[in-house]
């Protein structure tokens, strides 16, 4: 599964943390002809892939942390963050893609976002 998402700054991690509210169904509802959540909104896109087991926690190459509740992860526009709760533990990772940029899922689960490999064939 494989999608080429277009330059910009993104929140990369699970995205119920960061969709607001009121476009959280539609992204959730937006498989329709797509292997993965997509949704564009204004001119800006989002996309997940879905975990290899569902919710946990999973890792990058560099040690990074993604805490997983909706069973996947993937790229959010950062002007779509809504605002984080005092008390919300989840770590966002902001990325900045300066070229269109290949994201796929492979079959053990292994998710790639440009340079950023996060594996969920294992959780924690």
């Amino acid at each position: 599964m494989k999608v080429t998402m277009p330059p910009g700054v993104y929140i990369l991690g699970d995205p119920c943390y960061v969709i607001p509210e009121n476009m959280w169904d539609d992204f959730c509802e937006s498989t329709k002809g797509y292997n993965y959540k997509r949704l564009e909104h204004e001119g800006h896109t989002a996309m997940a892939f879905g975990t290899d087991h569902g919710d946990g926690v999973f890792y990058d190459q560099q040690g990074r942390e993604y805490g997983v509740d909706a069973g996947m992860i993937g790229l959010v526009p950062a002007l779509w963050a809504k605002p984080r709760h005092p008390l919300d533990r989840s770590k966002p990772v902001q990325i900045t893609l300066t070229k269109p940029t290949k994201c796929s899922r492979s079959d053990n689960g292994t998710l790639t976002f440009g340079d950023i490999k996060i594996v969920t064939g294992l959780s924690l």
